[in-house]
């Protein structure tokens, strides 16, 4: 019967330390508008994928964001958004959207959904930012997503 109980508090405080540490990220996002803010303005870049043959056939990908305030809109390649929504935790903002094309036409692939992920710490005097890009089928499980990294410049003055 000890043992049982024991059993039981051990799953109930690891149920506890998760609730708690995805508690703890969510809070850390309380300050997110002031750091969108920070984001807010025009940025453009030449993207590559991470994926060497197909980057060697398509070559670089033009990207192009316009964020204000938690709106993104914009394009990658030759698709545009046409619809985003934007997340945070403790270390990233997340860009989460559709795509109304192939980000390529050389190159279609039908994964419509794009996920753009911006570290916070990669913010420099709001002149460049770091981004990684995942355009995916789904945005659960798409083994064959393609990966990718676009350094951005501040068009934005």
């Amino acid at each position: 019967m000890l043992n049982q109980n024991v059993k039981w508090i051990f799953l109930i405080a690891i149920f506890c330390t998760q609730l708690l540490c995805a508690c703890r990220q969510e809070l850390s996002g309380q300050n997110k508008d002031a750091q969108l803010a920070s984001l807010n303005g025009i940025w453009s870049g030449q993207g590559h994928l991470f994926d060497k043959e197909l980057n060697k056939n398509i070559g670089a990908i033009t990207c192009k964001f316009v964020i204000e305030n938690d709106k993104v809109s914009g394009q990658i390649g030759e698709a545009k958004f046409i619809s985003t929504r934007i997340k945070q935790n403790a270390t990233h903002f997340v860009v989460i959207g559709e795509l109304d094309s192939d980000f390529d036409s050389r190159y279609p692939c039908g994964k419509r959904k794009v996920e753009l992920l911006a570290p916070v710490s990669s913010i420099k005097q709001h002149q460049e930012l770091d981004m990684d890009f995942h355009i995916k089928q789904n945005l659960l499980l798409d083994f064959s997503m393609l990966v990718g990294n676009v350094k951005l410049k501040s068009n934005s003055q």
